[in-house]
């Protein structure tokens, strides 16, 4: 099994490449819209495993430990309409639904073998992550003498035969992805391109392809809020809802600047053998070109190719390229744009 990462810098068109791979019958795709978050997130999965593997304080252990249960719940469930306590804690990416209601199981599965003891105790780091109502019940029980209430579980892990651990509960969740098993696995952001050294400690099989696009595209197609107004409808994509782009501050293009640079400087541009980077815009203009550089890289029996409806289709993304040529509103943030990140322009 093969974990490819699909990548890039936000609003790049990483799902460009996606599509274009999605028809190989050895290679499963992901939804458009699904981006498996929760290694890479604060408090995931790595997060977890380096601090368990590396740090020898029992505190920061036990912290890590319960950080990562709380997230595989929140990001894990997926909760009915009706159930009120499972929709105010879900943060809405409902991974059990996407692994065959299988993501909640195996991950506490893997977590809960990991415990060699656990006790009750007196434990005042909990309240670094509990909320305000728990740490006032915590103390006030505890100046009324009633001790237990304010006691809470404290882990102490096992760190031996962590990797044989990990790899196969890695097998087991990817797996539940489909029925059918597959040479390739792609998804969506597992981990961003200045962190592949870092997922490579844990994931044998690792590869990451990472799609980058000229800035001015990003900015256009990528308005917000009210900005959106101001633009012609046809410049923007259709899953740009003023509200999902928004974090590339558009609104503001000296922070949408120093945000791309930041990112983008972050990455080793240079091809490797476990790292490419790909132009949006060759997977539209050198198409043929630039596929060859994919297939040759991810370096396996893809199957046959079987088109599909949504697949990748470069003449329709042709409408998502050299948007500042169609659209004048914002010509002073696009020369900003071209003054401060020459280097990174398509053209």
């Amino acid at each position: 099994m093969k974990i490819v990462n699909i990548t890039g810098v936000g609003n790049s068109g990483k799902g460009a490449a996606v599509d274009l791979l999605r028809g190989y019958t050895e290679i499963w795709a992901p939804k458009s819209n699904f981006e498996f978050d929760f290694f890479r997130v604060n408090g995931g999965m790595i997060d977890f495993l380096e601090v368990l593997k590396n740090d020898k304080s029992q505190m920061r252990i036990d912290l890590a430990f319960k950080k990562v249960r709380k997230n595989t719940l929140k990001m894990g469930l997926n909760p009915s309409i009706l159930n009120i306590y499972g929709n105010l804690i879900s943060t809405s990416q409902r991974y059990d639904k996407a692994f065959n209601n299988n993501f909640l199981k195996l991950t506490y599965e893997f977590l809960d073998e990991l415990i060699l003891y656990k006790t009750k105790a007196f434990w005042p780091y909990d309240r670094l992550e509990t909320s305000i109502v728990e740490n006032f019940l915590s103390k006030i029980s505890l100046r009324l003498g009633f001790e237990n209430f304010s006691f809470s579980d404290v882990f102490y892990l096992n760190k031996e035969d962590l990797y044989r651990k990990f790899d196969d509960y890695l097998n087991k969740l990817i797996s539940n992805l489909d029925k059918k098993k597959y040479k390739v696995y792609l998804l969506n952001n597992f981990f961003e391109p200045c962190h592949i050294n870092r997922f490579e400690n844990w994931i044998s099989d690792l590869k990451s392809i990472v799609v980058i696009r000229d800035p001015r595209d990003i900015f256009l197609s990528g308005l917000s809020g009210k900005q959106i107004k101001n633009v012609k409808s046809n410049i923007l994509p259709s899953e740009n809802d003023g509200i999902e782009k928004s974090f590339l501050g558009t609104n503001n293009i000296d922070f949408f600047i120093e945000r791309f640079k930041s990112n983008i400087s972050s990455i080793n541009l240079n091809d490797s053998e476990n790292q490419i980077v790909i132009k949006f815009e060759d997977l539209i203009f050198n198409l043929d070109k630039t596929k060859e550089k994919i297939l040759d890289f991810l370096d396996d029996d893809l199957g046959n190719f079987i088109e599909t409806s949504n697949q990748f289709d470069p003449k329709k993304s042709q409408n998502n390229t050299f948007l500042w040529e169609k659209e004048n509103s914002y010509s002073n943030e696009i020369k900003v744009i071209e003054n401060k990140l020459s280097q990174y322009l398509y053209h």
